[in-house]
């Protein structure tokens, strides 16, 4: 299994050592109420680990785990298909974590493993669910991708030699109606990421000659 990357979570392949935090989300109410499991969530989260023919990921944000995201195979011919099913941190809910996470895994699930159709089932009732599931995607076509990842090797900072688990950035968001495009994308370290997105750092300079400074800048752009 391989670590998927998205825009700001990743997806690691669960392991024992993830079951603590995995049995304090599953502890929360939220939670609860949908995948159950009684008193021992610990017992539950190990249950879930023996589910057979299930690919189990953890969901990751900012180094710390937040989730989990698994998904199965129906293998038979006339209905191939993969089936999806997920739970995150209430702490995280509203970040687009859910979101971003099935994006994800459903990129990797057509890209790497070639399926055209895909499930996932909230209850009808989890309206905050299905809003997340649904709402417009940001997802980036292979073809770009290729072209960022030669464009941008490191992250696209001025300074910055990070190469590891880069993240894909909408320069205009596209809350903003920026556009999923060449021109309006670049990869950036989660450091800068984060500045960016939370600290309200500027981009500057054109595409493929970026950089991004403090909003205090003495010379903004």
């Amino acid at each position: 299994m391989t670590i998927l990357q998205g825009e700001s979570v990743r997806l690691r392949p669960a392991t024992l050592d993830d079951v603590p935090e995995l049995a304090r989300v599953r502890a929360t109410p939220e939670v609860q109420r949908r995948w159950r499991g009684g008193d021992d969530m610990v017992a539950a989260v190990l249950e879930d680990f023996r589910e057979q023919d299930t690919t189990a990921y953890v969901i990751e944000l900012d180094g710390r785990v937040v989730g989990w995201i698994q998904w199965q195979a129906e293998e038979e011919p006339d209905y191939r298909h993969a089936s999806m099913d997920i739970y995150v941190d209430p702490a995280v809910h509203g970040r687009g974590v859910g979101t971003d996470a099935v994006r994800t895994l459903a990129r990797h699930l057509i890209d790497d493993h070639g399926y055209h159709r895909l499930t996932i089932d909230p209850a009808a009732d989890n309206a905050a669910a299905i809003r997340a599931y649904t709402k417009p995607t940001r997802t980036i076509p292979a073809k770009l991708r290729k072209a960022l990842e030669a464009r941008y090797p490191t992250c696209g900072v001025r300074g910055c030699a990070n190469d590891q688990f880069l993240e894909i950035d909408h320069v205009v968001p596209v809350a903003d109606r920026g556009c999923t495009e060449i021109g309006n994308v670049w990869r950036l370290c989660s450091h800068h990421h984060r500045l960016k997105t939370y600290g309200g750092w500027i981009v500057i300079g054109q595409n493929g000659d970026r950089d991004l400074v403090p909003p205090d800048d003495p010379d903004p752009p």
